[in-house]
């Protein structure tokens, strides 16, 4: 109906119309920039306090995926996977073999599909019927595989979270170095950061290895395996779409990797003035009732502080993950398919073949040319996993880097002690 309309309209109401629509989305791009601007503004101040306190520490240095951020994570990896003969080195090795596989499968099983679509307009039905047995036998290696990968992802996690916690309890409790963290400071919530840093961390890494390797091999072997029906030059329009993409999103992101790290300070903050109050329930108690009240009014500034920090890091997500949405997946579709249909529309009707082939040749591109532009998708996606992995890894290096030097300066006060003493 709304088409029809359109259609209706003059030449100049279409103008007027078109123009109605840009002067319109200018407008609104303008006023949801502002939008951004007041809520990262407002994030500034929420965390003003908390690095106020940080200010000498690395924490001061911009959390991005530059140097100090690759730096800081091989460290921890080298951790984590401390040699090539270990547990982490195999799952790692298994977890590969694992997504060669889906990626293989998935090629194979766009043959079937496009074997079936040939067999079904050609009305040759008994072909049909083994097509979709094979796709039916198909189904048993790729239910396994996916599974597989789940299962062998969070083994992965898991294992590097107990060895890398392991190591953190060794340093931590050497030449007793949580009382110097708690008692000299310098270590700022050292339990979260060994607990639910950690965790999380571990996580970004399985889950980013996960969402690269495998889009990266989808790409490679379904441009290979589309050539054979569209050649290299038409998918090279995709792939070009695919970087502009990536450059506009890129610019139009949050900083992701300062907002995670920020908001795992606030809960930090948030869960150390609880314990707070529990290492001071008798001096709060003798004091009650004005005491209680007053404790009361702290909990809840820094749950006030740690809630608006998030709804702003949601709004945030919420306006960049519509970006990626549409960029990323619907209109890639639109390009996928004037990709594919641009060189038959402008093949000689002699050379296109019959319909069987065509259908043929268009559910297996399609299903490729989808498998590729969500394996582009997944890797321009990956600089939002790197920037979350920036945050969870400056606060495991910072907590890694104090301990080290909580350890060095206690050595150091000990020997000018027995200095002194002589």
């Amino acid at each position: 109906m709304a088409q029809a309309r359109l259609l209706a309209l003059t030449p100049n109401q279409k103008r007027a119309v078109a123009v109605a629509v840009v002067f319109g989305g200018l407008q609104s791009a303008n006023q949801i920039r502002k939008w951004v601007k007041a809520a990262q503004n407002k994030q500034k101040e929420l965390v003003k306090d908390i690095h106020g306190k940080q200010t000498s520490r690395s924490h001061s240095a911009k959390i991005a995926v530059n140097k100090v951020f690759l730096k800081r994570l091989y460290t921890i990896l080298s951790i984590c996977v401390p040699g090539l003969f270990t547990r982490e080195a195999f799952l790692v090795l298994v977890q590969g073999v694992l997504l060669v596989s889906r990626t293989l499968l998935t090629d194979y099983i766009s043959r079937v599909e496009g074997y079936c679509g040939r067999a079904l307009t050609s009305l040759e039905f008994a072909n049909f019927g083994r097509g979709v047995i094979d796709f039916a036998l198909l189904g048993v290696p790729a239910a396994v595989v996916n599974s597989g990968l789940k299962f062998m992802q969070k083994n992965l996690e898991l294992s590097f979270q107990s060895r890398l916690t392991l190591y953190l309890h060794k340093l931590y409790t050497s030449n007793r170095a949580y009382y110097a963290a708690s008692t000299l400071g310098g270590l700022t919530h050292a339990d979260q950061r060994i607990t639910e840093d950690v965790e999380k961390f571990c996580f970004s890494v399985s889950d980013l290895y996960s969402h690269t390797f495998k889009p990266l091999l989808d790409v490679l072997l379904f441009t290979h395996s589309l050539s054979r029906v569209m050649g290299y030059k038409g998918q090279l329009g995709l792939y070009a779409y695919y970087m502009a993409v990536a450059w506009l999103l890129r610019a139009l992101a949050p900083p992701l990797a300062a907002m995670t790290a920020q908001e795992s300070a606030l809960v930090g903050s948030f869960r150390a003035a609880h314990q707070r109050l529990v290492a001071h329930s008798e001096e709060v108690a003798f004091n009650d009732p004005p005491g209680g009240a007053a404790e009361q009014l702290i909990l809840n500034q820094h749950l006030a502080r740690l809630i608006t920090f998030s709804r702003l890091s949601s709004f945030q997500r919420f306006l960049q993950q519509i970006a990626d949405g549409y960029f990323v997946k619907y209109f890639a579709s639109c390009v996928a398919l004037l990709v594919y249909a641009g060189p038959i529309y402008f093949m000689n009707p002699a050379s296109r073949g019959d319909q069987g082939q065509l259908t043929a040749d268009y559910i297996r591109s399609m299903r490729l040319l989808q498998n590729t532009s969500r394996g582009v998708g997944d890797l321009i996606m990956v600089y939002k996993r790197m920037t979350s992995l920036a945050g969870h890894t400056s606060r495991v290096s910072e907590l890694l880097e104090q301990v080290r030097k909580l350890l060095c300066c206690r050595h150091c006060l000990l020997a000018a002690s027995l200095h002194a003493m002589a």
